[in-house]
């Protein structure tokens, strides 16, 4: 080879090189330039991540093993058979109550009412009232039997503050008439409750239920021979076991996780 073509031939040779480790280089140097769509599709991939893990996180807690939705929650609560009384004559019931019930089904009540009841046949040639206030506080179980259905289970421990009072006349065709009254103020009763019930929703965070009791008499206030014809909130105190039955329409409050899906 000559010279010239041996020169010619080298420099051929290095551009060739130089070209090569060139392209080699730009291929392995990162991309840095900004391209805003691929930047914008990779945040919704990342923001559709992160709501669907938040999500799946939030139901975990908020259904329980049988696949119900379990939320802490406010009730208030109205009896609307002792209404019925409002429109009777010879007794007067109002009943309402407040309740808290948390996620796993476990609810505290609280209870409170007013009783007034005055007999037409209790004593001869006599009028009888007796009156007073209650209130009730416990524990209950809510197993949700189904969607929108709770079958309940509880003790309650109760007391009542009332009083009595008489005019009565004793009638006789020897002597003159005698006609006297009395006055008991400050009574008091105690029993516990055992409760069985079940609720349903109507619409929404409306429910309708019923709640049968089984009550069973501490204490109560009597005296001979005149005794107390009724304890508000518990019914005849010579009885030491008294049934009863509620039915009450409840309004539910739900807060925290899981509520605002109960809600829709």
């Amino acid at each position: 080879m000559k010279p010239r073509s041996r020169y010619i031939f080298s420099i051929s040779f290095l551009i060739l090189l130089m070209v090569f480790f060139q392209a080699i280089g730009q291929e392995e140097k990162p991309d840095t330039v900004d391209n805003p769509v691929k930047d914008s599709v990779v945040d919704d991939v990342a923001d559709s991540v992160a709501i669907e893990v938040e999500k799946a996180a939030s139901d975990t807690v908020a259904m329980d093993d049988r696949g119900n939705r379990t939320y802490n929650r406010f009730e208030i609560s109205i009896d609307y058979l002792k209404l019925v009384s409002l429109v009777s004559s010879g007794e007067t019931k109002l009943e309402a109550g407040l309740g808290f019930i948390s996620k796993i089904n476990v609810g505290i009540n609280i209870e409170v009412g007013y009783g007034e009841k005055t007999p037409d046949d209790f004593y001869k040639n006599a009028e009888y009232k007796s009156y007073g206030y209650y209130g009730r506080a416990g524990i209950s179980y809510y197993y949700p039997f189904n969607q929108g259905v709770n079958f309940i289970i509880g003790v309650k421990y109760a007391m009542s503050q009332y009083q009595d009072e008489a005019t009565f006349s004793i009638l006789s065709s020897l002597w003159d008439d005698y006609e006297g009254e009395f006055k008991r103020e400050d009574l008091e009763a105690s029993w516990a409750e055992l409760i069985l019930g079940s609720e349903s929703a109507l619409k929404g965070n409306l429910y309708f239920g019923f709640t049968f009791r089984l009550r069973f008499l501490i204490q109560a206030d009597n005296f001979d021979p005149f005794e107390v014809y009724a304890v508000p909130g518990y019914g005849r105190p010579f009885d030491s076991f008294v049934p009863a039955l509620n039915l009450y329409v409840k309004y539910v409050i739900p807060f925290g996780r899981g509520a605002e899906r109960n809600s829709r």
